[in-house]
């Protein structure tokens, strides 16, 4: 009896702590599933973006992330992370204010978080850029103003402080042609040379703090062509009052301003269309000897619409009747030589004659305006006379 009380403790004894052991697994195997478990699994926020919604304002949006208690917004600065926002995890879009202007773009990231433990993160999201300069200016206009000016225009930028002109030609590159930001919303280009094409482009100007920040610009620009000058190839006198003026033919031109100077002072005389002629009386016939002798010059600039290109070379003519065309010159007697010649607009003529080239003239007589020929009869038999 004995033998089986202690067998049976034995066995009570046995079973008892084979329970108190799988107890204690229980509890083993509880306190390890705590432990051991994995935080939630995020994954990196995905689509990114970033909008430029007000002046140094930026907006970035993207996809939520299952499990995120917090994100956080970095501003990427080569191989630094500067962090610029925390968001709740039922937002996924933050607003940045004050954001400095800068010529280089700004790069930004977001990484998620879970119960807000800063052990607990995704990878970084793909980065995203963008541009905080000021907005370019819309360029309105370039026309051609007097003497082959170009007047520039442009709207206004909002926060400018200035504005930048830049020109080019089409075989340049952009050239700044203000040394500092000017503040109108025009420039007029006065180095031009006749006959070519010149490309503008504005940058508005801001500031960070003491430095310049340019804005955006227009690439292509906006483009002008000036008049090339014309060319007086000959001024004549045509009539004993009057001369002819040729010159050159301008593309582009819708017609020409002819100018004459006197003693000094020029003035325009006419403006001619179509044609690269004009013929202009200086005065009256009842005037015309008091101008004989008298030095006038001429020049012509070509226009287009309200536009005018550079002045012409300047041609210098000395006012007198024209010369007459001899025609004929016949013996008619054995002592007289008959002389004849074209009728002009002249109010006389005077005869001379020479015996040969190289001899002094000799004056004969003079004659009136409306004679074409002329009788010399001093004429000596046997003598050649020009």
């Amino acid at each position: 009896v004995l033998l089986l009380l202690l067998a049976g403790s034995i066995t009570a004894y046995a079973k008892e702590e084979s329970q108190e052991e799988g107890i204690q697994e229980n509890v083993k195997d509880e306190a390890t599933d705590e432990i051991t478990d994995e935080p939630p699994v995020l994954s990196a926020p995905e689509n990114l973006t970033a909008e430029k919604t007000g002046y140094r304002q930026v907006t970035l949006h993207w996809d939520p992330v299952d499990g995120a208690v917090v994100y956080k917004v970095f501003l990427v600065d080569h191989d630094s992370y500067i962090e610029k926002a925390v968001v709740e995890g039922t937002q996924n879009t933050c607003v940045l204010e004050e954001v400095p202007l800068s010529e280089d773009a700004y790069t930004y990231t977001v990484r998620a978080y879970a119960e807000g433990d800063d052990e607990i993160y995704t990878e970084a999201s793909e980065p995203v850029k963008i541009s905080m300069m000021l907005d370019a200016p819309v360029l309105t206009s370039a026309k051609l103003t007097t003497s082959n000016r170009i007047k520039v225009t442009w709207k206004a930028v909002d926060h400018a402080e200035g504005y930048y002109v830049y020109r080019k030609t089409p075989d340049s590159s952009w050239k700044r042609q203000t040394i500092k930001p000017i503040q109108n919303l025009s420039y007029t280009d006065s180095k031009t040379s006749p006959g070519e094409t010149y490309i503008y482009t504005v940058r508005a100007v801001g500031m960070n703090g003491d430095e310049i920040v340019r804005s955006e610009y227009d690439k292509n620009g906006i483009s002008e062509k000036t008049l090339k000058s014309s060319k007086v190839t000959s001024v004549s006198v045509v009539t004993c009052r009057s001369v002819k003026i040729n010159w050159t033919k301008v593309s582009g031109a819708d017609g020409y301003y002819v100018y004459q100077q006197y003693k000094g002072k020029w003035k325009k005389i006419a403006t001619v269309k179509g044609k690269t002629t004009y013929t202009y009386g200086i005065t009256s016939p009842n005037k015309v000897h008091k101008y004989w002798g008298k030095k006038f010059a001429y020049k012509v600039v070509p226009y287009a619409g309200k536009a005018t290109g550079s002045y012409s070379n300047r041609v210098l003519i000395t006012m007198k009747p024209p010369a007459a065309a001899l025609t004929k010159a016949s013996s008619v007697s054995y002592n007289t030589n008959r002389v004849y010649w074209k009728k002009t607009t002249a109010s006389g003529y005077k005869i001379y004659r020479r015996t040969k080239a190289g001899t002094r003239w000799e004056y004969l007589k003079s004659v009136s305006g409306g004679t074409t020929s002329y009788n010399d009869t001093k004429a000596v038999l046997g003598k050649s006379y020009i």
